[in-house]
């Protein structure tokens, strides 16, 4: 897994380094959930939360248990992507069940972390916003999504699996190209892998 603080898991180089390293899991779900986001809600539902819980969920346990648990770190460091594989399927699981009982909720979080993610990252740059702006805006695109969300939940569904599937489909690219063509210093691998996602999600949308 090679990732040893909470700092290198939030970095997006670093990801797809994880991502890369990991590709025989992670990209065969990628690619199902990108072309075929719509055949089951459940599978499309389990396969989303096994790789939030391969991708984020798995590192930051390791990371906690390599600190605060030496004893049992001993033993995973030896079986790290059992370890990983058994906390992904878990997360599955429950990431399946809450799903269905708090719908709202996980979309609105979803869409308000997701406007401010991408405000912060980009357009920061830019434009300078007080810190009560982040909170309307995201609430106003949190909302939208939450309603949105109950009212279609499938079609939801098929659109955050080919939003999740276009993000590690363009991360393992850009990964590639940085690893085997040019390396690129951190903020031009964000934009590249932002704008490759962007470009394969909105192509897949139109041929639905």
């Amino acid at each position: 897994m090679g990732l040893s603080s909470i700092q290198y898991i939030n970095d997006l180089k670093a990801l797809g380094e994880l991502v890369l390293s990991n590709w025989y899991i992670i990209l065969p779900f990628s690619v199902f959930l990108l072309f075929f986001s719509n055949f089951v809600e459940f599978l499309s539902l389990c396969l989303m939360g096994f790789l939030v819980g391969f991708s984020y969920i798995s590192p930051i346990l390791y990371t906690f248990i390599e600190k605060y648990l030496p004893n049992a770190f001993a033993v995973v460091s030896k079986n790290e992507i059992i370890f990983s594989i058994s906390i992904s399927i878990i997360f599955a699981v429950i990431f399946y069940g809450l799903y269905k009982s708090i719908i709202f909720l996980g979309s609105f979080f979803i869409g308000f972390f997701a406007v401010n993610f991408i405000v912060n990252s980009f357009a920061q740059t830019y434009v300078s916003l007080p810190w009560y702006a982040y909170v309307v805006i995201g609430a106003i695109v949190g909302l939208v999504a939450g309603f949105y969300a109950t009212k279609n939940s499938a079609k939801f569904i098929g659109f955050l699996s080919m939003l999740l599937g276009s993000f590690f489909v363009a991360l393992t690219l850009t990964t590639l190209f940085n690893r085997y063509v040019i390396k690129l210093n951190e903020m031009v691998f964000s934009y590249t892998a932002f704008i490759i996602a962007l470009v394969v999600f909105l192509v897949r949308v139109r041929k639905l």
